[in-house]
Formats: C-alpha cells, structure tokens, sequence
C-alpha cells in the first residue's frame, strides 16, 4: 500500500510537471531529477516558495545542473509544486 501511494505522488507531480513542458525520464523512486539553468537560482526560488529541495551537484559525482526532488511526503499542492519547479528550472523570476 504504501509503494503505490508513493508511485501516485510521484505520478501527480510527474503529470503536473508534463503539463508545463518539463518532461521526467520514467521512474519509480522517492525522488526525481529535474534539469534546470541555474541550481543556485532553483534552491533560492524554490525556497521562497517554502519548497525545499537539494542540489543535484550534491548527489552526483559529475558536475549536474539538476534539482533532486523528493516525492515521498508530498501529499497535495502538485499543482503548485510544478509551477514553482517551472518557474525555477527556467531561470524566470
């Protein structure tokens, strides 16, 4: 019960995402990469959203311009989750 509740918060983000042109590779884990300009100016605005994410480049080895996205407590607001994410990925303000 509780992996297909996860999979379903990570589907409604998913979808919510495709809906604002950010496409996310399948997947089934607690968290999800999303590619975007500027880590930096992603955590900064993200943040002022009272949304709280890690910096790609602190999960990998390699230099990354991606934010790591955990999915597992979020349980509504997708909507809103997705627009701060487009907003941040795209270095818009």
């Amino acid at each position: 019960a509780t992996r297909r509740l996860y999979a379903q918060r990570r589907a409604a983000l998913v979808t919510a995402l495709a809906a604002r042109g950010i496409a996310i590779p399948p997947g089934d884990g607690l968290c999800m990469w999303v590619p975007v300009a500027s880590e930096q100016f992603a955590l900064v605005t993200l943040a002022a959203r009272r949304i709280a994410v890690l910096p790609g480049s602190k999960c990998a080895v390699m230099p990354t311009r991606h934010i790591r996205v955990a999915t597992a407590i979020l349980a509504d607001n997708y909507e809103h989750v997705a627009r701060s994410i487009r907003l941040a990925a795209n270095g818009e303000s």
